[in-house]
């Protein structure tokens, strides 16, 4: 974005591009308790935007890396991100584009022991004022317990390979799917075919939703599955779907 297009963003680019501004405008605006957390003789301003490129005509960021006054843990650094509202009138959405931003941020240091903890600003500059919408993400939510679940509740991880087998193939035809996935990378599959329940397999293909479950499933096989009999892994299948026949009755 040209300067001419967009002086808001040149100017405090500029300005907080040199560190003498940085220190001044943090020095300022820097809540009490960040400034007693961090040591603002240490910012370093870290290259590149976290705003995506579509948004940049509404708002521009700027973050300095900064040392933590922690004795605990000598060399650790945190992040002041501050975000700058440009356009003449707020952004409704912009707390949730921040946690995208900053996510974006962790994600250079998803292989490290521990994250480091963000500050983030919003300088604003439009109208209407005061700011109209709420920054805090938990605000927005109907109840704390929905805010707590969304934003730092853990998933619920389905981890199928460590599931027993046993229990996979008692149940529907989701256990099923999920047999299949376990046991593809498994250096031959064809065991873990031959171990399918007859009964399971006639059961869940007795409609044509569960035929075609099944069908997905062999072609996921034939494409990722790895057998040094791949015909047998087929009849292995087909097998399990005929209908045994029933003897006919004694006579005498």
């Amino acid at each position: 974005m040209s300067e001419a297009s967009n002086p808001h963003d040149a100017c405090f680019q500029a300005l907080m591009q040199q560190p003498e501004n940085a220190l001044a405008f943090f020095q300022h605006y820097l809540e009490p308790a960040w400034q007693a957390r961090v040591d603002l003789n240490t910012l370093i301003l870290e290259s590149g935007s976290h705003v995506t490129t579509e948004l940049r005509r509404l708002h521009s960021d700027i973050l300095y890396r900064v040392d933590l006054r922690d004795p605990e843990t000598p060399g650790a650094r945190a992040y002041l991100y501050t975000i700058v509202e440009h356009q003449s009138t707020p952004d409704p959405a912009m707390a949730l584009r921040l946690l995208q931003y900053k996510a974006g941020l962790l994600l250079r240091h998803v292989r490290e022991a521990y994250l480091p903890p963000i500050h983030t600003m919003v300088f604003y500059h439009g109208d209407p004022t005061p700011y109209p919408y709420a920054l805090d993400l938990r605000h927005r939510f109907r109840t704390p317990e929905h805010a707590e679940h969304t934003l730092c509740g853990p998933p619920q991880l389905i981890d199928v390979r460590s599931a027993p087998d046993a229990a996979l193939l008692q149940q529907d035809r989701m256990g099923l799917v999920s047999y299949f996935f376990k046991h593809v990378r498994d250096q031959d599959v064809l065991p873990a075919l031959a171990a399918l329940p007859a009964d399971l397999l006639r059961r869940i293909t007795q409609d044509a939703g569960g035929l075609i479950l099944l069908r997905t499933l062999m072609d996921y096989y034939r494409l990722a599955a790895a057998t040094e009999e791949p015909l047998q892994v087929f009849r292995q299948v087909a097998s399990k779907l005929e209908t045994p026949q029933r003897l006919p009755p004694k006579i005498g």
